[in-house]
């Protein structure tokens, strides 16, 4: 019980039983006995699997009701990233393939063992397995050995582990990297520090997958033209007017007046806004064949976030004086401007009420 630290009863045919109380049991069967009349494999094995996962009855974890709090996949929540059409339609196809288990409490070998399990039985059917530590308040030695074991079997089908809010267990997530490169399996986990980037990138590995990631697009099929035809499209663009920013720049500025939208075209945009503690909290991205400025051109009130360009950008610019005077000559562009606009904001609303029912169900 001390040194071993699993209590145990033995028999004189060579059997050994013990036991973790709470976490786990184990049978040994080796007939040469030692001197006391234990099994000399058995209490080594023992001796070796205590040691291994680092178990010990006089070290228990702090209980929890269940270490896995909630889990779901990519079509129950996805990033901020706003997406075209066509993108959005193959993450609904394929985003059951990407699967996030958020954690709690205490790393021990039994509640790790309970998400191995959980996550063998459907390793096959995955793309990418993400693992969310934030609630994490404590993992051990036991736990790398056994995340190091799922690993190298997720790598065997070709499917990386992603770890979230790795800064507040730096320790474990070393030794786990030190275990991956001793194995030559270096880069099989992919660290992140908040979950919105790391289910950003769980959706490219998808994209990826299919082959339907998007770099850029054409007026005719962007999401602001849905709708218009051929005509009404030729005199949309002779309203537009070709911008390009260069990767880091500022595009909009919060409390900027607002005076014109923006159809992205081509790159990447973040929009931004400060919060208390001085950091910044990403709202969204978005990618080509999006629109952004349009909330506040509508009424022409102040910016009210920061948008930067990720990449370098090119977007057509229409100014709000334009949209008014189409209201005039174009009703029918303008109405499908707005009926274009407000399915955005609908498919904004969706995707925050998915992501409130995903994170406290």
């Amino acid at each position: 019980m001390y040194a071993v630290g699993l209590p145990a009863k033995s028999g004189v045919a060579g059997g050994v039983l013990a036991v973790l109380p709470g976490q786990l049991g184990i049978g040994v069967f080796s007939p040469r006995l030692d001197a006391r009349g234990n099994s000399v494999r058995g209490v080594a094995v023992c001796t070796d699997v205590s040691r291994d996962f680092n178990l010990h009855c006089f070290r228990v974890p702090r209980s929890a009701q269940a270490v896995i709090r909630a889990e779901w996949d990519l079509t129950a929540l996805r990033s901020r990233r706003q997406r075209p059409e066509a993108e959005r339609t193959a993450l609904d196809a394929d985003g059951h393939r990407a699967r996030v288990y958020a954690l709690q409490g205490d790393l021990s070998f039994g509640a790790i063992e309970a998400v191995v399990r959980r996550v063998v039985d459907v390793s096959r059917s995955l793309t990418v397995v993400a693992l969310d530590l934030r609630r994490v308040a404590r993992t051990d030695g036991g736990a790398v050995t056994m995340l190091a074991e799922l690993v190298a079997s997720l790598v065997e089908v070709g499917t990386p582990l992603v770890l979230v809010g790795v800064e507040s267990h730096g320790r474990f997530v070393r030794q786990l990297e030190e275990a991956m490169a001793a194995a030559h399996q270096g880069g099989a986990v992919q660290c992140f520090s908040n979950l919105d980037a790391a289910l950003e990138w769980c959706e490219q590995r998808l994209l990826s997958a299919r082959g339907a990631e998007n770099e850029g697009v054409m007026l005719a099929e962007h999401d602001l033209t849905v709708g218009l035809s051929v005509a009404d499209v030729v005199v949309l663009a002779a309203r537009l007017q070709l911008v390009a920013f260069a990767a880091g720049d500022t595009i909009v500025r919060e409390g900027d007046r607002a005076e014109e939208l923006f159809l992205l075209m081509r790159g990447r945009v973040s929009v931004t806004v400060d919060i208390p503690g001085g950091t910044r909290r990403r709202l969204a991205t978005v990618s080509p064949g999006m629109v952004f400025g349009e909330l506040t051109v509508v009424d022409r009130s102040p910016r009210t976030a920061d948008v930067r360009a990720d990449t370098a950008v090119e977007c057509l610019v229409l100014p709000a004086a334009a949209l008014e005077e189409l209201g005039t000559s174009h009703p029918q562009i303008t109405m499908a401007i707005m009926r274009n606009l407000l399915r955005n904001v609908h498919r904004t609303v969706n995707r925050l009420s998915r992501e409130v029912t995903a994170l406290e169900s």
